[in-house]
């Protein structure tokens, strides 16, 4: 399961970042990344392996970048973190998150599987979308990016891009404790079988406590099942 942290505010974010992400190792991961928004501009820095070698890649950027970047690095008080399991491409510094677009004004962290992600992909590519990674995650930055151009100011035709195959809903598979889809069909976010389950368990519930307030049919004990 991967970890996610992010942070808005007035203090310098890349350590708060790390200590969050320090905290989220529990869950297990096999790369990680974090980016950072200073001076306008984001700066993202990915590593495979554990958050030492994240630590070192952050040091050597700042290092090799030259003062500005390093004042970027240091000064940033916007930015995000993940720590990622691979499920699509191999553990690698380009798949690790967070993702950008072909722009660099958006940068996204990703917990859940893209399923009609192939879908997706060919569409932006086909709009001249330039993918840099093998992950499903990606097409959301993309796809960020695609209606952002949309919906700017002085934006060509305006609405046919923004109605094309990759305009489509996404359909995202969360982890086990929530499987959430992003759908039209489900609007309440939980399958339908789960919800009649429950309302026939609503239901008997219903039942037994009115059977309770006759005291010569309520049992010791009312046992409901789901």
């Amino acid at each position: 399961m991967c970890g996610i942290v992010g942070y808005v505010g007035d203090r310098s974010c890349g350590e708060l970042l790390m200590h969050g992400l320090e905290r989220l190792e529990y869950r297990g991961y096999d790369s990680a990344g974090v980016s950072l928004l200073g001076e306008g501009e984001i700066q993202s820095v990915r590593a495979v392996g554990n958050l030492s070698r994240l630590r070192e890649a952050v040091d050597a950027e700042s290092n090799g970048g030259g003062t500005a970047l390093a004042t970027r690095i240091a000064e940033a008080t916007t930015g995000i973190g993940h720590t990622r399991w691979a499920t699509h491409g191999k553990p690698s510094e380009r798949n690790a998150h967070p993702h950008p677009d072909c722009t660099n004004r958006v940068h996204i962290v990703l917990n859940g599987i893209i399923e009609n992600y192939v879908e997706l992909r060919e569409a932006l590519e086909a709009d001249g979308h330039v993918f840099a990674s093998e992950t499903d995650a990606e097409a959301v930055a993309h796809l960020i990016e695609k209606h952002l151009d949309c919906s700017a100011p002085g934006a060509s035709g305006g609405r046919p891009p923004c109605l094309s195959r990759a305009s489509r809903p996404l359909r995202v598979r969360g982890d086990r404790r929530g499987r959430a889809r992003d759908d039209r069909r489900r609007p309440q976010g939980v399958p339908a079988r789960r919800r009649r389950r429950g309302k026939r368990a609503l239901h008997r519930l219903r039942q037994s406590l009115r059977s309770c307030a006759k005291p010569a049919t309520c049992s010791s004990s009312t046992t409901t099942r789901s």
